[in-house]
């Protein structure tokens, strides 16, 4: 009888697994993966409005954040926050054609999905999951 030999390692992936990208969607990014940079900005991107909410300041006159931003000529930091994460994502994906655009699809998927976003998973204050 031949003695069997143990599989060799599988060598890491270039890319973080669907299972990682899916977590990642509502927060659960590991802080030391080997990916964290991109699976950081697919969560970003996926619950932008959770976290980036120019009414969230509002003057003492009333006046929305928003419409001040507008007023000052300032663009849109939605749109120049969701261009600057989709490039970080573009750059960590760049050895795999069309990757960066499956990603991309994903997060609007995640984000139509009805899911709630990550912001309203978890409470901070309190270290418990909101359900």
């Amino acid at each position: 009888m031949s003695e069997s030999k143990p599989l060799p390692a599988a060598e890491p992936t270039a890319l973080p697994s669907s299972t990682d990208l899916l977590a990642a969607l509502a927060g659960n990014v590991p802080r030391h993966h080997q990916h964290a940079r991109l699976l950081y900005a697919v969560f970003l991107l996926a619950n932008l409005d959770a976290w980036l909410n120019t009414d969230g300041v509002v003057s003492r006159d009333g006046v929305d954040g928003s419409v001040i931003i507008g007023e000052l000529g300032i663009r849109s930091f939605e749109d120049s926050a969701r261009e600057k994460l989709s490039r970080v994502i573009a750059e960590e994906t760049r050895d795999y054609p069309d990757a960066a655009d499956h990603v991309v699809l994903m997060v609007r998927s995640y984000q139509n999905s009805g899911v709630p976003g990550a912001a309203r998973l978890y409470d901070k204050t309190t270290n418990n999951a909101l359900f």
